[in-house]
């Protein structure tokens, strides 16, 4: 058809301007025909909002716009004709189209507008994909549900703590009567994994999933996730549900933004989401930095600029976050086994897996204050922060951590993995301690594996702690894998509680320094490596030489001993220097 030779000509938006998408009725002879309308967002102009996934960027459809032609994905090619009226006009965003993909400048200028687009739409649509692996039955399942039960129910669990929570009070879980793969194929579809879908899903109370041509409100959907979380907490060896999980964490934490209930810092905000993907890696800063609460957004806050290179993007996150003296960006820092082109080791690398912060309960830098600046050396961007040098590392055990963790300990393999670990880093720290020492070493094992810290209660263990912990080195070391006997089940959950198989020990290596200190260290460190106190920062940090007066960061650690300011209790009258970091 002739139209379909004409690519649309986008014409310029003014600054308070945006474009909606006007869908004409679908019938049985026509293509998809759709108009782009300029409106004021400040007029209050009625549309709707689409969150869907772009999909293979590669694959693109044709669609009359005007009197010209658009392409679009194959995914979204599939909502614009679950979203068609027959009869009827519909009025929404999209911003494949909305947003003229092909000039930067608007692209820039549009981004800032997307929280408002959504918050001032009538509602969002959320488009799951077509109809597949037994989506039909689960959207009819979900049509059953009272959705304002478990939304309740995650608003009462959001006010308490962890350990005063009792899933067993809830409401009895229910086995959805669906068979398991589908929620599983459900809940694993690709916008459960985006970054800019939830942002989308959050500002919005009028939100749904439209999955092939059912359509069910949030609160159902959301009912699901919880049930298979609530599975999860229930039944902690459980594998139901397994390939669900992340979908419907996705969604839980969404309802928390949604309920109000929570008030992050963009700190806290970006680490939060770091799980989630993104096609464009510049937008996991872009995506989510609106949902932020924080005291000084406008120190912070990023104005989008896609003319600038992820490494840039993500250096002036950084640089913004020490001048404002948001030391907490030491916690996450360092190099990486494959890093980032141009990406300073004192910047974030938010492509990165999340790492859980083994909390700021410790103190390793006394009663001092941080001091950042950032200096600028023949163009290159520097760090310089005050510290101490406490020691040299000597002795790291090396021994590979597979990328699949955690997994069950019910599984004798994965027990075996453990026990040698523990066993190389107890044969380490025969091979330094005389045997008057060794006692205190036994005693202390355990505090370093886990680094003195307990995930679920988020605080330090009890100096005087003797609990199952300080016996668990000498049981797993003695466990006899080879029998294949099944893992006691007290220990699993003790496992769960502490989170042995996902916490430091697993994600960090064990090391010794050269004043015979234990140490969890990043996976990364090797001997010669440093340890610096910080002024300022709760925790150490593994640096290393990169050439006189230059160093990189490595990442933060754990030096049994010295968590507490015992470095400049030592040495009360020892200086901090100035330390520059590349």
């Amino acid at each position: 058809m002739e139209w379909s030779q004409l690519p649309y000509q986008y014409e310029t938006l003014s600054p308070r301007e945006i474009r909606v998408v006007v869908l004409h009725p679908l019938t049985s002879e026509d293509g998809i025909h759709c108009e782009l309308k300029r409106v004021f967002i400040d007029e209050n102009p009625i549309y709707e909002a689409l969150s869907y996934v772009w999909g293979d960027a590669s694959h693109r459809v044709p669609i009359r716009v005007g009197s010209g032609t658009l392409e679009v994905t194959q995914n979204l090619y599939s909502a614009l004709r679950a979203l068609f009226h027959q009869d009827t006009e519909r009025t929404i965003w999209i911003d494949a189209l909305c947003i003229n993909q092909n000039d930067i400048s608007e692209k820039n200028h549009q981004v800032q507008f997307m929280k408002e687009v959504y918050t001032r739409a009538s509602s969002v649509v959320i488009w799951l994909g077509p109809e597949a692996d037994g989506s039909d039955d689960v959207m009819e399942y979900l049509t059953s549900l009272d959705g304002r039960n478990a939304v309740r129910e995650h608003e009462k669990y959001r006010a308490s703590s962890p350990q005063d929570w009792d899933w067993e009070a809830t409401e009895p879980w229910k086995p959805p009567p669906i068979p398991e793969e589908n929620v599983d194929s459900m809940f694993s579809r690709p916008w459960f994994s985006r970054i800019w879908i939830i942002q989308e899903a959050v500002v919005n109370q009028k939100t749904f999933f439209l999955c092939g041509a059912k359509i069910v409100p949030w609160e159902q959907m959301f009912t699901l996730a919880w049930s298979i979380l609530k599975h999860r907490f229930l039944n902690l060896l459980s594998a139901k549900y397994e390939k669900s999980r992340t979908g419907a964490y996705c969604l839980t934490i969404i309802q928390t933004f949604r309920d109000g209930k929570i008030h992050c810092t963009l700190f806290d905000v970006l680490r939060l989401f770091r799980y989630a993907k993104a096609t464009d890696e510049r937008d996991r800063i872009y995506a989510v930095q609106n949902l932020s609460i924080d005291p000084i957004p406008d120190s912070l806050l990023l104005k989008p600029d896609y003319n600038d290179t992820v490494s840039e993007v993500y250096t002036k996150m950084a640089v913004r976050f020490y001048e404002t003296q948001h030391h907490q960006m030491l916690s996450i820092v360092g190099r990486r086994e494959s890093g980032r082109s141009g990406l300073p080791s004192w910047a974030v690398d938010w492509t990165g897996s999340s790492v859980p912060l083994t909390g700021f309960g410790y103190s390793a830098h006394g009663t001092s204050e941080c001091s950042f600046k950032i200096s600028s050396v023949d163009g290159t961007r520097r760090l310089v922060m005050q510290g101490i040098m406490l020691s040299t590392i000597t002795d790291v055990i090396k021994i590979p951590i597979t990328a699949d963790w955690p997994k069950s300990l019910d599984n004798p393999e994965n027990v075996k993995f453990l026990q040698d670990r523990f066993s190389s880093c107890v044969s380490l720290v025969h091979s330094r301690s005389n045997m008057e020492k060794m006692k205190n070493n036994q005693e202390t094992l355990w505090r370093v594996f886990v680094e003195d810290f307990n995930l679920v209660q988020r605080a330090r263990y009890p100096k005087n702690y003797d609990g199952d912990l300080v016996r668990f080195p000498e049981w797993i070391l003695s466990y006899p894998v080879e029998a294949n006997l099944e893992t006691p089940f007290s220990y699993l959950a003790y496992l769960e509680e502490i989170r042995m198989t996902t916490g430091a020990f697993v994600l960090q290596q064990f090391a010794m320094d050269d004043m015979d200190n234990m140490c969890m260290v990043p996976v990364i460190t090797e001997p010669g490596d440093l340890i610096l106190i910080v002024a300022g920062y709760c925790r150490p940090l593994v640096i290393r030489t990169v050439e006189e007066n230059q160093y990189e960061i490595i990442g933060d650690c754990y030096v049994q001993g010295y968590m507490d300011g015992e470095a400049l209790h030592e040495s009360p009258g020892r200086r901090f220097e100035e330390f520059a970091f590349c």
